[in-house]
């Protein structure tokens, strides 16, 4: 007996690198799959690929930014009008910095990383994941 089957997940970061393979990973399981990104057209790309891996798959995809705690209040909310209710939740957002592309040098050294973006990084993969554990963990 599967105790996951028809659950629902929600996936931070859906639109990125690792979030559909989380998703197809899960769908095969049949559990039930919510898509939040930032980018619409990245959660549109990452449905596709999900539905053409998992045809049967149920997908959602909200365009949300989660260093917000009041657009993931509003996202719950939403969800609920929909019924749909959080049973797993994969804290997968991250901004995934490449040193060297903010650096002058090859070398990309940590020095000329800039704090603005550091606060970003913060905002997203530490803040980000607390309010949602804080909202859907409820």
């Amino acid at each position: 007996m599967n105790i996951i089957k028809n659950r629902t997940a929600l996936i931070t970061g859906g639109g990125g690198l690792l979030g559909p393979q989380h998703a197809i990973a899960l769908a095969l399981e049949k559990i039930k799959i919510v898509l939040v990104d930032k980018k619409e057209i990245k959660l549109k790309r990452a449905k596709k690929k999900i539905l053409y891996e998992c045809p049967d798959a149920t997908v959602h995809t909200y365009s949300c930014d989660i260093s917000k705690e009041k657009n993931l209040i509003k996202l719950k909310k939403k969800l609920k009008q929909k019924k749909i209710f959080i049973d797993i939740l994969i804290n997968n957002a991250a901004m995934n910095p490449k040193m060297d592309k903010y650096s002058k040098t090859p070398s990309g050294k940590v020095e000329n990383y800039s704090t603005k973006l550091l606060i970003k990084e913060i905002n997203v993969g530490i803040t980000g994941a607390f309010f949602c554990s804080k909202i859907f963990g409820k």
